[in-house]
């Protein structure tokens, strides 16, 4: 809890924004390729295309940044443990009752409604065998769309999420969100060893892949991001306007072809005929560094930063979450309606389609959902601390003091008058800064 004199000015870095718009069309982009039959095969079966070809090319190159879906949620993890624990560990005092209460419904409303909108999605068109489709599309297949499996989507940490592929990642966001005390402390107490923590988190990662063990892998993800959140203030308090110099610049940019190289480590090695099990988990563990690296340079680059923050970038950045959830359930309606055949020509609508719904989706479902959780959080927390200061003390008397307090003392020394101690006043905050 918080007074209005303690609270921080909100710092937003929109080159994060402009990240995070990139990060989820690359998302879309990754989704649009499993429609075709070889790319999902890849994936799916681990038919490791001839070298040479353009499915090799496009996935065993620096080439794979623009389809590498996987690795962008990590940047996304990354992004969010840095943008959530931010507030907190700026603010002296943080009203953690509207945080939980903005977090969950600002996370959960758009989940709903993007559940529904697959549903619908399902129901408009029924799997026809005759028309070819690839292993994702068919997998993602339900012939008949039962309520019940909507409504269990609706349990954002557990739910099913065959109708709409991409809660998955969501699932993760509400662990996180959940457990958000847990990672700072963690940042607060690891602040002095932050590269020795990011370290830690790949090595973590690592060991994940290795024993197929997805916290490890996800939640390192997160806290990697968390412990960012005290460079990014230190950066903040020294920022200047004046330009970069050429050797600055130089090494921001061998610093974003490196993070580049890191988040795409593990399909070179696949594709290159690597099958020691130590090796490609390595490659998907550097994943994370990578994703911190990318971050990095969104913050500190001023030649990435003034890209990502140019207008079209931010507007992806603003629908970005909308975007990731509602592309799927369009793009899979159009495979199913047109075939894998004529996959670039459901391309040619399911993009243009995808970007307008999350538009809609963004204006109507994303940004009321903000609205209202804002709201709700600043009642609850009001009604919390109006419970806490009176009903859990005690009824008061005139003088303002708890009459159970009033009792005690007179028990205690019968000759001492009584003394009224006023309750400091404590005033209604936001809690989160969206």
């Amino acid at each position: 809890m918080t007074n209005p004199a303690s609270r921080q000015r909100p710092l937003r870095l929109r080159s994060l924004d402009g990240c995070r718009g990139l990060a989820a069309v690359i998302v879309l982009i990754h989704h649009c390729a499993l429609t075709v039959p070889e790319y999902a095969n890849l994936y799916l079966a681990g038919k490791i295309p001839a070298q040479g070809t353009l499915l090799w090319w496009l996935n065993a190159t620096p080439l794979k940044i623009f389809t590498a879906g996987s690795e962008a949620v990590l940047v996304f993890f990354v992004l969010s443990g840095l943008v959530v624990s931010l507030p907190v560990l700026r603010a002296k005092s943080f009203d953690w009752t509207a945080y939980y209460i903005t977090r969950t419904l600002r996370l959960w409303i758009p989940v709903a409604a993007s559940l529904l909108l697959a549903g619908l999605c399902v129901t408009l068109v029924t799997p026809d065998p005759a028309v070819s489709v690839s292993k994702w599309v068919a997998e993602s297949d339900v012939p008949l769309l039962e309520w019940q499996e909507v409504v269990r989507g609706f349990d954002a940490v557990r739910g099913p999420t065959r109708i709409n592929n991409p809660l998955w990642s969501i699932q993760w966001e509400f662990i996180f969100s959940f457990l958000l005390p847990v990672f700072v402390g963690i940042a607060v107490v690891m602040r002095r060893w932050i590269v020795a923590t990011i370290c830690l988190c790949v090595i973590l990662a690592v060991v994940g892949v290795m024993n197929d063990i997805s916290f490890m892998i996800f939640l390192s993800a997160f806290l990697a991001g968390a412990v960012l959140v005290f460079p990014v203030i230190a950066r903040t308090r020294r920022y200047r306007s004046r330009g970069a110099s050429a050797w600055t610049r130089a090494g921001w940019l061998g610093c974003f072809i490196a993070a580049v190289l890191l988040l795409c480590a593990y399909w070179p090695l696949l594709l290159g005929g690597n099958t020691d099990p130590l090796a490609l988990a390595i490659g998907k563990g550097v994943g994370i560094l990578g994703a911190v690296l990318i971050v990095l340079c969104a913050i500190y680059s001023r030649t990435v930063a003034r890209f990502l923050e140019l207008g079209f970038v931010q507007w992806l950045g603003k629908i970005s979450f909308s975007l990731y959830l509602v592309h799927v359930p369009i793009i899979e309606l159009f495979s199913r309606l047109l075939g894998s055949d004529h996959w670039m020509r459901a391309l040619l609508f399911a993009v243009p389609v995808s970007v307008a719904v999350a538009w809609m989706f963004s204006k109507f479902v994303e940004l009321p959902s903000h609205r209202l959780s804002r709201y709700v959080g600043r009642f609850v927390s009001a009604k919390f601390r109006e419970y806490v200061a009176t009903d859990h003390i005690g009824p008061r008397t005139r003088d303002n003091t708890p009459s159970g307090e009033r009792f005690r003392a007179s028990q205690s020394d019968p000759g001492v008058e009584p003394v009224s101690i006023p309750v400091r006043e404590i005033r209604p905050t936001t809690g989160l800064n969206p």
